[in-house]
């Protein structure tokens, strides 16, 4: 699994780091990746009660020019945000092809399809995203579904040429009228 933000309150993390400790999904040991800067929120994660280790390996990887690859080499991505701009970090993760948890806060649900490339959850509610992982970890065929359906809707609504294409379109039908 994968998260990517920098470490502020607004991200989140202290809700996923808490959510982590109650996976119960058991078939496998679990990688958590949280990429990103240091900020605000770094202090009181690294003091956070951390996971038992022989179920999740946590990993902390800064900032990382190598985002991209480490998207495509992960299974799913959570993104715990309690406010944001616009989710850049989850339009990322779609055009890597990956099921998205995200918590139901309105600026991402302008970008996933809860149900159909993503589950979410109520804002800052660890339980709520606990359960809406092990139904993810425990869901191969859901995931994989949520996974090309991710990648569908980059392709449809963020893919700079068809962005390109459109706005081109625009621009062409307004001169002409």
């Amino acid at each position: 699994m994968i998260h990517v933000g920098r470490h502020e309150y607004a991200k989140g993390q202290d809700i996923l780091l808490s959510a982590l400790s109650n996976v119960s999904h058991a078939t496998k040991k679990l990688v958590m990746l949280f990429v990103g800067r240091k900020g605000g929120l770094t202090e009181s994660m690294d003091k956070t009660g951390l996971p038992d280790r022989s179920r999740v390996d946590v990993r902390f990887l800064d900032h990382r020019s190598d985002v991209p690859n480490l998207l495509c080499g992960s299974d799913l991505f959570v993104f715990p945000s309690r406010f944001e701009g616009l989710p850049g970090a989850i339009i990322e993760a779609m055009s890597a092809g990956l099921p998205i948890i995200c918590s139901d806060i309105p600026m991402n649900e302008e970008v996933v399809v809860p149900g159909r490339n993503a589950l979410t959850f109520i804002s800052q509610n660890c339980d709520d995203l606990t359960e809406k992982i092990n139904e993810l970890l425990d869901n191969d065929e859901l995931r994989m579904q949520f996974a090309l359906e991710s990648r569908k809707l980059f392709e449809e609504r963020f893919d700079i040429d068809r962005i390109n294409r459109q706005l081109l379109d625009l621009l062409t039908k307004n001169l002409t009228t």
